[in-house]
C-alpha cells in the first residue's frame, strides 16, 4: 500500500529544498511551485493554515520525533531540527521576510508560468533555443547533495546564420565553435529579503554555461538597496539580471545586469546535469544540429508563444492585469 503524501511532508520537503526558515503560506506556495502540492491531492482553500497547524500540533505531540522547529515566533517561522539556514539569511531579516511573504501570497502566478515569457523574449532578441529543465525527472540523492544544481531553462545560440557555412566547417576542424550556452534561474520576485539567496542559487546552477541569470518578473527598480545588492551580486560572481516586462510589447524582457560571458565551459557540471533526461535530450539536439550544420527539429525546443498566444498566456495566467 502506497503511503499518504501528508502536509507535514511537504513542509519537511520543503524546508529541506529552500533551506531556511519560512511560514506556513511561504511553505504552501513554494510547494505549489515546486510540485509537491499536488501530491497531497488536496482541493481545499486554507491549506497554508492546515499545515501550520499539523507543524504545531507535531511539535506539542511530538516534540522527541518531530522533525520541526519553531524559530521565531513573530513572524511564525517554522526549521527543521539540526539545520543551519543558508547563508544570506539573518534573524535581523525575518521580520522583512513575512513582509514579502504576504506581498508574494497576492501573486497569483506560479514561477512555471513564467517559462513561456522568458522563451520568447530572449529566443526572439538574443536568437537562441531552450528548452525547460523538469527537476522531477533526476532522482533525488539523500542529504540534497544534488540540490541547487538544476537550472530552469537552459538556451544555445548557433553561428548558422552569422557565418557562412565554410567557416563554420573550418571551425569544427579546428575544435572550437562559436555554439554559445546559456542557463537560467526563474524566480516570481525578487526583494532586499530574499535577492542574495535566490542569487547564489543561480550561481550554484548557471555558472555552467557561458552566461547565467537569475530572472524575475518582479523587480522594484526603484529600490536602491535591492539594486546595489544585485548589482555587485552580478559583478562578484558574473550571473546577470532580467527583469520580465510583458506589458511592453516588442520588448518583454530586459537585462538590468548583463551576464559575464564566459569562453569555457564546466564539463564537471555538464557530466552531472547530463543525468536529467531534460538536459540530456537538450545536449543531443544541440548535437545533431551543430553535426548538421542547421536546426534540424525546432519543435523540440520549447515554444514560443505568437503575439495572441502570449497575451493570452500573461492574462489568464494573472502575470499581467486583464
Amino acid at each position: 500500500m502506497v503511503e499518504k503524501y501528508t502536509f507535514k511532508q511537504l513542509a519537511k520537503d520543503v524546508l529541506e529544498h529552500e533551506g531556511v526558515p519560512l511560514s506556513s503560506s511561504q511553505i504552501w506556495e513554494l510547494g505549489k511551485e515546486l510540485g509537491f502540492s499536488q501530491k497531497t491531492k488536496s482541493k481545499g482553500i486554507t491549506q497554508n493554515y492546515t499545515i501550520g497547524s499539523n507543524i504545531s500540533v507535531d511539535l506539542r505531540k511530538n516534540p522527541e520525533s518531530t522533525p520541526f522547529i519553531q524559530y521565531s515566533n513573530r513572524p511564525q517561522l517554522f526549521f527543521l531540527k539540526g539545520k543551519t539556514p543558508k547563508e544570506g539569511f539573518e534573524i535581523s531579516s525575518i521580520e522583512s521576510i513575512e513582509n514579502n511573504s504576504q506581498i508574494n501570497n497576492k501573486i497569483l502566478f506560479l514561477e512555471k508560468d513564467l517559462h513561456p515569457l522568458i522563451v520568447r523574449f530572449f529566443s526572439i532578441k538574443y536568437r537562441t533555443y531552450m528548452k525547460t529543465v523538469n527537476q522531477s525527472k533526476r532522482p533525488r540523492l539523500k542529504g540534497g547533495i544534488n540540490e541547487w544544481i538544476h537550472p530552469d531553462l537552459v538556451g544555445v545560440y548557433f553561428p548558422f546564420d552569422d557565418f557562412q557555412k565554410s567557416t563554420c566547417s573550418f571551425q569544427s576542424k579546428l575544435y572550437w565553435t562559436a555554439v554559445k550556452f546559456f542557463s537560467f534561474e526563474l524566480k516570481r520576485s525578487l526583494t532586499p529579503g530574499n535577492c542574495k539567496e535566490r542569487f547564489f542559487q543561480a550561481v550554484s546552477n548557471s555558472s555552467w554555461a557561458n552566461e547565467g541569470y537569475l530572472v524575475a518578473r518582479l523587480i522594484d527598480e526603484s529600490d536602491e538597496e535591492l539594486m546595489r545588492e544585485l548589482k555587485r551580486l552580478s559583478n562578484s560572481f558574473g550571473i546577470g539580471v532580467i527583469k520580465l516586462t510583458p506589458e511592453n510589447e516588442g520588448e518583454e524582457g530586459k537585462i538590468l545586469f548583463p551576464a559575464k560571458t564566459k569562453e569555457e565551459l564546466d564539463w564537471d557540471t555538464i557530466d552531472n546535469l547530463n543525468k536529467n533526461r531534460d538536459f540530456k535530450e537538450f545536449l543531443e539536439l544541440v548535437e545533431i544540429d551543430i553535426g548538421a550544420g542547421k536546426v534540424t527539429n525546432k519543435n523540440k525546443y520549447d515554444e514560443i508563444l505568437d503575439d495572441e498566444e502570449f497575451q493570452k498566456h500573461v492574462k489568464d495566467k494573472k502575470i499581467i492585469e486583464s
